[in-house]
């Protein structure tokens, strides 16, 4: 418990500093490219040709320089702006994937992977809380956002305690629900084993299990509030949230080896 509070210390300082420290100074920015209009009517400026704005434009276009990591974030953002569900569910899908197999690797005892809807780790951890995440977070941190708009240090607590108590607790029970199916009946088909699990087995699991869980991870998962509410852009979160939930398997899985 004590090793998570350092993160959550760290990033309560890193709140106290005004997000505008982080910004470049106005003298400095790029001012953007002006619209050209059209050469017949209008002499270009001898010491700027043709060739300098073209070059202009289409590093502006490629996201300020030609580097693979640079054409990478430009294509993401790209998509993002374009379609922001479908980039947001499979960058959780693909996180999610990457998590399971880091885990199971680091893991001192890996769980059997068997390929079957109803006793597949993997398929049930991706069909449950792998396509809730992304979709329910889309519209969920553009409301609270919304709602909430600032990015004080008072702002980003309330955000981050409206979290804890809503929208957490209902992933926890979506990811709970997809551990529990497998331990349904065997004769019961997958789906008749959703409702069963749903109805038999989640309200106990929610009872025994949900504070210990969330006792376990609030220093982390507050210290990740802070930082998406304080420093990352809104249509960015769930990608920054799926990474954060990356390396938190990992921390688990380290723990869990030592």
């Amino acid at each position: 418990m004590k090793i998570f509070s350092i993160p959550l210390i760290l990033s309560l300082v890193l709140a106290l500093i005004p997000s505008s420290a982080f910004s470049l100074p106005v003298s400095k920015r790029i001012s953007p490219i002006p619209s050209i209009p059209s050469i017949s009517n209008v002499e270009m400026p001898k010491q700027i040709s043709h060739t300098t704005y073209d070059r202009r434009a289409l590093t502006t276009l490629r996201g300020g320089s030609s580097t693979p990591l640079s054409k990478i974030g430009s294509w993401y953002s790209t998509s993002l702006t374009n379609s922001p569900l479908c980039t947001k569910t499979l960058t959780s899908l693909f996180l999610m994937t990457l998590s399971f197999y880091t885990g199971q690797a680091l893991s001192p005892s890996p769980l059997p992977l068997k390929f079957s809807p109803k006793t597949s780790p993997l398929f049930l951890l991706l069909l449950f809380p792998g396509l809730y995440f992304p979709i329910t977070s889309h519209f969920y941190y553009l409301k609270i956002s919304k709602l909430l708009p600032g990015r004080d240090i008072f702002s980003v607590l309330k955000k981050s305690f409206i979290g804890q108590i809503s929208y957490g607790p209902i992933y926890t029970a979506i990811f709970f629900l997809s551990q529990l199916i497998p331990n349904t009946p065997s004769d019961m088909s997958f789906l008749k084993s959703i409702p069963y699990a749903l109805t038999n087995n989640l309200p106990s699991k929610m009872i025994n299990d949900f504070f210990p869980v969330w006792r376990s991870g609030v220093f982390y998962w507050v210290t990740v509030d802070i930082l998406s509410f304080r420093y990352v852009p809104v249509e960015y979160i769930t990608g920054f949230v799926n990474v954060a939930s990356f390396f938190w398997t990992v921390i688990l899985c380290i723990a869990a080896r030592g």
